[in-house]
């Protein structure tokens, strides 16, 4: 007796798919303040972003170094004045 085995068979291609409907017939329109509140949200941490990128970037094409600050004693020096 021959061995079967399993044959996938691909769905018939005859048939047309299914029409697409849309979700409502009046669509809705978003509030214009809101667009530009979403896009303030967006575009001010991504300006800072740049803004800090060329600043700090901005030494290695120029070749400008800025000077070392002076690190801030972790302790404030005593005063032994009598």
């Amino acid at each position: 007796m021959p061995k079967r085995t399993a044959v996938y068979r691909f769905p018939s291609r005859t048939k047309p798919f299914p029409k697409l409907t849309p979700m409502s017939n009046s669509p809705q329109r978003t509030s214009p303040l809101l667009v530009v509140a979403a896009w303030v949200i967006v575009a001010l941490p991504l300006g800072w972003g740049l803004y800090q990128s060329v600043i700090k970037a901005k030494p290695i094409f120029t070749g400008i170094s800025t000077p070392a600050k002076a690190p801030v004693p972790a302790v404030a020096p005593v005063n032994k004045s009598p």
